[in-house]
């Protein structure tokens, strides 16, 4: 995979070494695992997050209008807390479902 920009390509190592490191320890211990798996799926949402917030900023900032790029800026990043929130409530409430499955 080739990316051009430098910032995302860091992010994109940081989660494949992550991947790579918790597939090791998932090795040691299933339990671990399953733990690890909700902990990158978590860190991968916060990751992918941060590269969509970076780049709508980066591109805001070609506009050389400092009110459009605090505009938009402001915008992503109340319209990426809702979305979070929202990704993270249906998440809960799914393992919610499922651990009270288990306990029939």
């Amino acid at each position: 995979m080739s990316v051009k920009d430098q910032y995302i390509a860091d992010k994109c190592l940081e989660i494949r070494t992550l991947i790579e490191e918790s597939k090791n320890w998932a090795k040691i211990d299933d339990k671990l695992g399953a733990h690890l798996a909700t902990y990158i799926n978590v860190v991968i949402l916060g990751i992918m997050e941060d590269c969509i917030e970076y780049l709508v900023k980066a591109r805001a900032k070609t506009t050389r209008d400092s009110g459009i790029e605090n505009y938009i800026s402001k915008d992503i990043e109340d319209s990426l807390e809702i979305q979070t929130i929202t990704i993270y409530a249906v998440y809960w409430a799914n393992l919610a479902t499922n651990i009270g499955r288990n306990f029939r």
